[in-house]
């Protein structure tokens, strides 16, 4: 991107100032701005790219160089109005980021009702008592004299 020009991008979102920092560093021709509804409203004139959960209609209908409204929620079509349509703004959104979340904690539940933590654990405690220690390095003297022992009728 060439750094001739600033693009303005304005966040309804509760950004911190070191994550702004961030993206600021990584793109020297971005000016970020994390604003409440009523600081958007006023920004909006300047505004390429807006972002946030609930971007306002009026903060969209006053950005005319608007080009891009990012939705970080999953649905759009409160952003879907005739000023949006007419200027073919781009508009996306979040919408299957936390599949994953859902996939992972389906997982866990899974595995906690098979009671997989016990397994586990008991595993490892076996695994230990065989000659296994720390993360699974082996011990071959240890598992050697547990395999004399078990061979001589011993536990």
């Amino acid at each position: 991107m060439p750094h001739d020009r600033t693009i303005t991008i304005v966040a309804f979102a509760n950004l911190e100032e070191r994550h702004l920092q961030q993206i600021r560093s990584v793109a020297p021709g971005i000016e970020v701005n994390a604003v409440d509804h009523r600081r958007g409203i006023e920004l909006a004139p300047s505004a390429e790219i807006m972002m946030g959960w609930n971007v306002p209609q009026e903060a969209v209908q006053r950005a005319q160089r608007l080009r891009w409204i990012h939705s970080t929620a999953a649905g759009v079509e409160h952003l879907l109005v005739p000023e949006v349509k007419s200027r073919e703004i781009v508009v996306t959104s979040s919408s299957g980021i936390h599949k994953a979340v859902v996939e992972h904690v389906f997982a866990f539940m899974l595995a906690f009702f098979r009671r997989l933590h016990i397994a586990l654990r008991s595993q490892l405690h076996r695994a230990e008592g065989a000659g296994l220690r720390d993360a699974g390095h082996w011990d071959e003297a240890k598992a050697l004299a547990r395999a004399g022992d078990r061979a001589r009728g011993g536990a």
